[in-house]
């Protein structure tokens, strides 16, 4: 799908998690540690490696990714799963928390709310330019309106990102 031209998203990706999580703060990102979490289009586990840069222990995240190809590429920064966010391979209410970075408007539904738990955290992001900002703030608000978004911000870096931040009701 994608796993030709991830690679060199590497940069990039880094950057955005910088800025996300310095808005989220250092609390929160200590918190996931202690919480059941899924990262839905892991790609390779840019995310994961991250989180392990900043001193944060990966094992209760579980990587999505339907690119057989890009689970591949992980080598060892997560636990993977094949699959798809239409097709979840888990329970209701398995996860505390859920990230979907870049990868929204790729699904064909919103079974990913079903996975997190009542209370449980979404952090959502979907790139954009000048000309379609409200298109994407629309697509992300649309797939957060069982929940209540608690911040949205932007972000810049080598392409501009909308950035949700929800609790499932």
């Amino acid at each position: 799908m994608f796993s030709h031209v991830y690679g060199s998203w590497r940069s990039v990706q880094k950057e955005k998690f910088e800025k996300i999580f310095a808005r989220l703060g250092s609390e929160f990102i200590n918190t996931l540690e202690s919480k059941l979490v899924i990262d839905i289009g892991a790609g390779s586990g840019y995310l994961e490696e991250f989180l392990q840069e900043k001193g944060i222990d990966t094992k209760n995240i579980t990587a999505l990714e339907p690119d057989r190809k890009m689970i591949k590429q992980n080598r060892g920064k997560a636990h993977f799963v094949l699959g798809k966010a239409e097709q979840l391979p888990f329970r209701e209410n398995s996860f505390d928390a859920a990230f979907i970075f870049d990868a929204i408007h790729l699904f064909q539904d919103r079974n990913f709310i079903e996975v997190v738990k009542p209370e449980g955290m979404l952090i959502l992001t979907i790139f954009f330019n000048d000309s379609n900002y409200y298109d994407k703030r629309k697509i992300l608000h649309e797939n957060l309106s069982d929940c209540v978004i608690v911040d949205e911000f932007s972000i810049a870096t080598r392409e501009k990102e909308l950035v949700a931040v929800a609790k499932k009701k």
